[in-house]
């Protein structure tokens, strides 16, 4: 009898009462509403990032297409919108024999769209006009049904030598965080700042 009672003691003792669960769970939940918000800003912030990749890289691209195509290439962004767009400037051929004329006039372009959150800002001290494209200068453009009634920010432009235009807009999520894409004009290179926050401010 004495060595059942040891036993169920033991037993007893092994487990978890009820309130030593509520004390773990309390705790963990403590804990994960203390790291919460950073992590949730930390994704943000790295999403905002990534995004502001690959609108350089659409950036790289129109360079790219300037130097290629021998003709003056543009990059567009909607102001507080998600829209970007690159296209040649010029539908004219760069100097070249005839037989070159139907291929170059077969220019590229390339439309991109951020996702529902995020928006393209020009920078307060910017003038920036608004600019509209006729949608016959977007017939070659895939996708250009996304773009077409856009209003545009005055674009950046690229030249053949590899140049292009000082220029300067923002990336900004719906949380506040946003980083500043900039061109040089001697380079053409597009470089990110830091992110940042509007709330910080």
């Amino acid at each position: 009898m004495n060595e059942r009672r040891i036993h169920s003691r033991e037993a007893a003792r092994a487990g978890f009462t009820l309130l030593e669960l509520l004390v773990v769970l309390a705790v963990v939940l403590l804990i994960v509403g203390m790291v919460w918000p950073n992590l949730l800003a930390y994704m943000q912030t790295a999403t905002l990032r990534d995004h502001s990749r690959t609108v350089a890289e659409t950036i790289s691209h129109t360079r790219l297409g300037a130097i290629d195509y021998g003709v003056p290439y543009q990059f567009f962004y909607e102001p507080d919108g998600t829209h970007y767009l690159m296209l040649p400037a010029d539908d004219d051929p760069a100097a070249g024999d005839a037989e070159s004329t139907v291929e170059v006039l077969r220019i590229p372009g390339e439309t991109g769209e951020l996702p529902e959150g995020y928006a393209f800002k020009t920078p307060k001290g910017i003038e920036s006009s608004q600019v509209s494209i006729p949608g016959e200068s977007l017939k070659d453009v895939p996708n250009a049904d996304i773009v077409q009634g856009v209003t545009w920010a005055t674009p950046a432009v690229f030249y053949p030598d590899g140049s292009g235009t000082d220029y300067l807009f923002e990336m900004e999520n719906d949380s506040g965080h946003y980083l500043t894409v900039s061109i040089r004009s001697l380079t053409g290179a597009a470089t990110l700042s830091p992110i940042q926050s509007r709330n910080s401010q």
